[in-house]
């Protein structure tokens, strides 16, 4: 079964925080965080983007837009592209976006470790 069906209504792209189990860290950015989470049984990873420092108001233009672009990048359905399952909007402080894992690792290792393996030979 695709992940996107996990949920009984493909179509809600929000979960709410209270759902998700959240496990190890896998990742640290300039704009957030990345833990690995459980939600309903399904094994995903939880890309947080910060919001501390924004005023409310702001935040909740920054929630309306995000709600809008979430939609159409949930169109965005390729094997070689993470597929955007959901999005977690009720913290105060972070905008969390929940993405099929990527079992091997993120892309930016790989090409540390070995571009040449990444990319090939030019």
């Amino acid at each position: 079964m695709p992940l996107h069906q996990v949920w009984s209504d493909a179509t809600t792209l929000e979960v709410e925080h209270a759902r998700l189990t959240i496990g190890e860290r896998l990742g640290r950015g300039s704009f957030g965080t990345v833990d690995a989470v459980q939600v309903d049984g399904a094994s995903l990873a939880l890309k947080r983007i910060s919001l501390v420092g924004t005023a409310a108001h702001e935040r909740a233009r920054v929630v309306a837009v995000a709600r809008r672009d979430f939609r159409a990048l949930r169109q965005l359905v390729h094997t070689n592209i993470v597929e955007l399952l959901g999005v977690v909007l009720d913290e105060t402080d972070s905008i969390g976006l929940l993405l099929e894992r990527a079992l091997h690792g993120s892309l930016r290792s790989k090409l540390d470790i070995s571009p040449r393996a990444v990319v090939g030979e030019e």
